[in-house]
C-alpha cells in the first residue's frame, strides 16, 4: 500500500506494508493535465520524497487544482491515501505576485515589502513571500523586481 503526502510542498511516498517491495508510479496532475509522473520502488517501511518540476509555460493562465495520485500495487486494499489533493496554484503572468492576472500597483507593493528576505529570514521592511521569488532563488532581489518591471502593466486576458 502506499500514502501521499506533503511536507513543505514535496510530495512524499511511504510503503506500508511491511513484508513486500512496492514499484508504483506517482503522477500530479493540475486539473486533469498531467504535469509529471514519476516510478518509486521502496522498501518496506521506507519513504521518498518526490519532486515535480512544473514548467507552466503554454499553460493557460488560471487557477489549477494540484492532486498527487499513486498507482494500487497489487493486494493493496486501502486505496483511500492513494490520491492527495495539495490545493491550487495559480498560473499568471510573471510579476503577478497577488494572483489577479495584472502587474500592477499591489504586485510592487508586496515585492517592495519582502525585498530583501529569504524562507529563513525576513527582509528590511517584512516578511519572505515565496510568490515574489520568481527564480525560485530563494532570495527576493533585483532579479526578481527586473521581472515585476518588465512586465508592469500587463493583464490576462
Amino acid at each position: 500500500m502506499t500514502c501521499l503526502f506533503t511536507e513543505e510542498g514535496f510530495i512524499t511516498a511511504r510503503a506500508q506494508r511491511r513484508e513486500l517491495t512496492e514499484t508504483f508510479n506517482v503522477t500530479v496532475y493540475g486539473n486533469a493535465s498531467v504535469i509529471g509522473a514519476q516510478n518509486v520502488a521502496l522498501n518496506p517501511g521506507e519513504n521518498q520524497t518526490l519532486t515535480f518540476v512544473w514548467d507552466t509555460t503554454g499553460w493557460t493562465k488560471g487557477n489549477y487544482s494540484i492532486i498527487a495520485v499513486a498507482d494500487i500495487v497489487p493486494g493493496e486494499t486501502d486505496k483511500a491515501d492513494n490520491t492527495y489533493i495539495e490545493g491550487t496554484i495559480t498560473v499568471t503572468i510573471p510579476g503577478d505576485f497577488d494572483g489577479s492576472f495584472r502587474v500592477g500597483p499591489a504586485d510592487f507593493a508586496l515585492l517592495a515589502v519582502s525585498y530583501g528576505s529569504t524562507p529563513w529570514q525576513p527582509g528590511p521592511v517584512g516578511d519572505w513571500n515565496p510568490n515574489c521569488d520568481v527564480d525560485c532563488s530563494n532570495k527576493i532581489n533585483s532579479f526578481d523586481f527586473a521581472v515585476l518591471a518588465s512586465h508592469y502593466g500587463e493583464h490576462y486576458p
